[in-house]
């Protein structure tokens, strides 16, 4: 089983994830900007606000070290913008259940990390119905959607969700 960094590293170099990511501790500089530093092994724990160069990415690692952080937990993410062209972000949550990847929910927000929903509309609620409702939404042994979301953003979203999780519930942003 891969952890976090192997996973996300070779989705990258397979062409999957379009955003790359690093241990601290290799020391390399990222390919694009920004990024944020996560804890490499807990769930939804993100360490920094986002990062737009070197110098922030230094005095941010140095913080973290600082404050009794090891390099070896610290995990560099090229952050991979989804949101739509208003500005809106959605977290899609799912569960993996066998070979099948069941929608558990969506979070509306304009923040890039969204731990709950921070806009609730008609028109959000619709789409997280169907989303929960159209029940199949990627073979967890395959890369392919089998049902498209509403927008490129979306898609996006959805596919890195359930493929970096491996079917449970993630940010995505």
């Amino acid at each position: 089983m891969l952890d976090r960094f192997k996973l996300l590293r070779k989705l990258y170099e397979e062409g999957i994830n379009s955003f790359n990511a690093y241990m601290a501790e290799e020391r390399i500089e990222p390919e694009r900007w920004p990024v944020f530093i996560r804890h490499h092994r807990r769930h939804g724990e993100v360490l920094t606000r986002l990062l737009r160069n070197s110098e922030e990415l230094k005095k941010e690692i140095d913080r973290l070290l600082e404050s009794g952080r090891s390099p070896h937990e610290l995990l560099i993410v090229e952050f991979c913008d989804t949101s739509d062209a208003s500005g809106i972000t959605r977290k899609y949550g799912a569960f993996r259940v066998g070979d099948r990847i069941l929608g558990r929910h969506i979070h509306f927000g304009r923040n890039w990390f969204l731990r709950s929903p921070e806009i609730k509309t008609e028109e959000s609620t619709r789409e997280e119905l169907a989303y929960v409702t159209s029940n199949d939404h990627m073979s967890s042994s395959s890369a392919s959607p089998r049902s498209p979301a509403s927008t490129t953003g979306a898609w996006t979203t959805r596919r890195r969700t359930v493929i970096s999780t491996s079917g449970t519930s993630t940010r995505t942003r």
